[in-house]
């Protein structure tokens, strides 16, 4: 009876947060739940192409100089290995 009366409570305190609380995230609100079942995803706005991605074409870069500098030194060591190996 006691647990039966707890998980009532849990369940409207649950409850009024769904409907209230919109800072802790631990419940979904009335609104997303509506989003979820008529399948509604917001969208931001973008206007394609202005985005800036020079942050992105740095990181690609030093990737690219990193894998060709691994790759010359892997060639470099079998070399080394093929010629001094024991």
């Amino acid at each position: 009876m006691a647990m039966m009366l707890v998980g009532a409570a849990i369940n409207a305190v649950s409850v009024a947060l769904r409907r209230n609380d919109v800072v802790t995230g631990f419940f979904i609100c009335d609104i997303q739940s509506e989003m979820h079942a008529n399948r509604i995803l917001p969208m931001a706005d973008h206007q394609h192409g202005t985005m800036d991605t020079t942050v992105q074409e740095n990181v690609y870069s030093g990737f690219m100089t990193f894998v060709s500098r691994f790759c010359v030194a892997m060639i470099v060591l079998a070399v080394f290995l093929a010629i001094f190996a024991t």
